[in-house]
């Protein structure tokens, strides 16, 4: 007996120092995304004037987020003003991110099936937060794997555009370029990481989780790099005629 509770008690520790490591490995990658998010927008806004025109959707994007994950940082996912901003941060996101692909597209029928998108994609994503998101942990995530396979789809669309265009350029002066790499490998992550998270979650096993969620959170950190290298980037402007 005395050696079966040695052993159990052997087997917390090491659980407990595993449990230690992993949290600060989650402080780690948190800090780094807090930076990259504001390094961001400082970046943006030192450079703004010398950006195409067109990145400029993305400092309201970026503060939004700021302000998203400071709230929740100093107060807590379950406090209200957390859970409101949470509940619009996706469709502002959506709608900002549209419009910026619109802006890079020569197509106007593309621009025209992304822009139809953003109202219907908007009303499902507060009918799912404000409604149906408290029946079931399930559903929290519900716009979100919405969002990402359509996000994937407008950003593919312009790389059809990119290569298929006969005009060379440099790809390490081109703004449009990095960020939307940085979007391509986000979104196309996303789906299943909060998907398969999201289920692991409503099935009480957290550990898999929160593990398989951690997915999408570090390509959150590249894709704040892209975005800092894109907006590092000199650009090539280009107009686009609607």
């Amino acid at each position: 007996m005395a050696q079966g509770d040695g052993a159990y008690a052997g087997l917390c520790t090491r659980r407990t120092r595993r449990f230690s490591e992993y949290n600060k490995i989650s402080v780690l990658l948190e800090t780094l995304y807090y930076l990259l998010v504001l390094g961001s927008l400082v970046i943006l806004l030192f450079k703004v004037k010398k950006l195409d025109k067109r990145l400029r959707v993305f400092i309201p994007l970026l503060l939004l987020s700021l302000l998203v994950e400071g709230v929740r940082f100093v107060f807590s996912d379950d406090n209200i003003v957390a859970q409101f901003l949470f509940s619009i941060y996706t469709p502002v996101e959506y709608l900002l991110l549209c419009l910026f692909i619109t802006s890079i597209l020569d197509s106007k029928y593309k621009r025209r099936l992304i822009l139809i998108s953003i109202p219907f994609f908007m009303m499902l994503s507060f009918i799912v937060q404000f409604k149906v998101e408290s029946t079931n942990y399930f559903y929290k995530y519900l716009d979100v794997l919405v969002e990402s396979p359509l996000i994937l789809t407008w950003t593919l669309f312009y790389f059809f555009q990119l290569f298929s265009d006969d005009e060379t350029f440099d790809f390490t002066s081109n703004p449009l370029f990095w960020i939307s790499v940085g979007n391509l490998l986000f979104y196309s992550a996303s789906f299943f990481s909060y998907g398969f998270g999201s289920y692991f979650q409503n099935m009480k096993q957290y550990d898999f989780g929160e593990a398989v969620r951690w997915i999408a959170r570090t390509l959150n950190i590249f894709l704040y790099i892209f975005y800092i290298i894109g907006f590092l980037c000199s650009g090539q402007k280009r107009s686009f005629s609607y």
